[in-house]
């Protein structure tokens, strides 16, 4: 199974589940991403298109080392349950990559107040991550 199968079953398993806490839902879009390192336009595409971000925002991945601890720290943010949160760091232990995404521009004027990305490789397969809340 690719990771994006697992991950869009995570998906629609958070959705069904509908977290929420004070009137405020939290979900979960991942989408494939047809892209490499060398080349990210495809990403910048996909986020503005699914309007995560503005056209003239400019998009900076980092890896993140701890991934471990910041998928937990999302998850716990997000109020997933222990199973989801579980799952959703082995899919990210076993990646060959996992990358924080920062935009600047309207994204980190107002994005980061209700959406969290990360991206994921394994391979040549890429999947970006959209944690994000709605009221």
């Amino acid at each position: 199974m690719s990771m994006f199968t697992e991950l869009k079953a995570i998906e629609e398993e958070i959705n069904r589940a509908g977290y929420a806490e004070s009137q405020i839902t939290f979900s979960l879009w991942c989408e494939s991403v047809p892209m490499n390192m060398s080349d990210q336009k495809p990403l910048k595409g996909i986020l503005v298109k699914n309007k995560v971000i503005g056209a003239d925002d400019n998009i900076t991945l980092t890896k993140v080392d701890e991934l471990a601890a910041d998928m937990e720290a999302i998850c716990r943010e997000w109020y997933f349950e222990d199973e989801i949160t579980s799952k959703l760091v082995n899919i990210a232990q076993s990646a060959d990559g996992y990358y924080n995404v920062w935009a600047d521009g309207s994204y980190a004027a107002y994005g980061y107040l209700w959406s969290t990305c990360r991206l994921l490789q394994k391979g040549n397969e890429f999947v970006i991550l959209e944690f994000y809340i709605c009221d």
